[in-house]
């Protein structure tokens, strides 16, 4: 970890292997999946052996993986759709179980894994159209150097990447730990953030060209406790992140169904709750958001358990 610390501080570059990355891509649900290494095009090609014109790929946050609740919600709320296109989780969970400075330290390697990987099935010639990234956390910003990997071996940029409350310690001030790649809105033509946990484990600045913030964007996210009842470990970190994990609960809904989690266009929380964004845009977080009705800060109310989308309501801020 002083290593990491630092590489951190000072700068600089480290190799991963791409066998300790893979892909999980899904069929129908989420029981049925193929894995396939990092680094080997020619098997992911052949894994996406149809002519989908698109592919979504979901990485996890810091100590998480592909079994993850947060990844099994993202993956069968896509495979609902059934769409046709390619849902697959990009593990990274070999770097992401390390310490948070070591594996925020190697974001930029994992990143470039996944960009290369993109880059060279599209050098094989398998075409895809729609290039989807959504990452949760750290994850989000392993996606923004995926993205930022391709603009700078003059490949397309993703279609899309969508940040799930983008991880905030060591990324922004006062570390600003590779903030050459971290997610921001330059790296697609739409880069939609969902904001949960602003100021603590999330950034709260709107970094992506859509960026939404239900709540205000900030712990504590609507019946989130503000301490731990219990001194059992395995309980108390769960309590510490509910305002951090309601941005893929929030997206999971979402996905599902499209009119769930609407928000209204508006400069700031303050003149949201002084009901000062009447009659704004209004837009659909989830699968249909597109870049042409998309860019500016939204805001809107959700409830504080499942099902947390309020639909209209939800952009009256205060409304029962």
């Amino acid at each position: 970890m002083l290593g990491d610390l630092l590489c951190l501080l000072f700068g600089c570059s480290t190799v991963l292997g791409t066998s300790v990355l893979f892909y999980r891509c899904y069929e129908k649900t989420t029981d049925e999946y193929s894995d396939i290494e990092s680094g080997n095009a020619t098997n992911l090609i052949n894994l996406l052996n149809n002519e989908s014109l698109s592919l979504t790929i979901y990485i996890p946050g810091w100590q998480e993986n592909c079994l993850n609740k947060s990844s099994l919600t993202i993956m069968s709320a896509l495979l609902s759709l059934d769409t046709g296109g390619h849902i697959c989780c990009f593990d990274w969970s070999a770097i992401s179980k390390l310490d948070y400075v070591s594996a925020a330290v190697k974001v930029p390697e994992v990143g470039n894994i996944l960009g290369r990987d993109m880059a060279s099935i599209s050098d094989m010639g398998f075409a895809i159209d729609q290039r989807w990234f959504i990452g949760f956390s750290m994850g989000a910003h392993v996606a923004g150097c995926a993205g930022q990997h391709l603009i700078q071996t003059n490949h397309s940029r993703p279609t899309r990447i969508t940040g799930l409350d983008p991880a905030l310690p060591l990324f922004y001030p006062p570390f600003n730990v590779h903030n050459s790649c971290r997610l921001n809105s330059s790296q697609s033509n739409l880069v939609d953030v969902v904001h949960t946990d602003g100021g603590v484990y999330g950034v709260l600045d709107p970094i992506g060209t859509c960026d939404f913030f239900p709540n205000s964007g900030v712990r504590y996210q609507k019946k989130c406790p503000w301490l731990p009842n219990t001194f059992n470990i395995n309980e108390i970190l769960p309590t510490y992140r509910c305002s951090h994990d309601r941005s893929w609960m929030y997206m999971g809904e979402a996905i599902r169904n499209k009119s769930s989690h609407l928000a209204v266009q508006c400069d700031d929380a303050e003149d949201f709750y002084n009901n000062s964004c009447s009659g704004n845009l209004i837009v659909a977080l989830g699968f249909y958001l597109h870049f042409k009705s998309c860019s500016g800060t939204y805001y809107y109310e959700t409830n504080g358990e499942p099902f947390y989308g309020r639909g209209k309501k939800g952009t009256y801020p205060n409304s029962s």
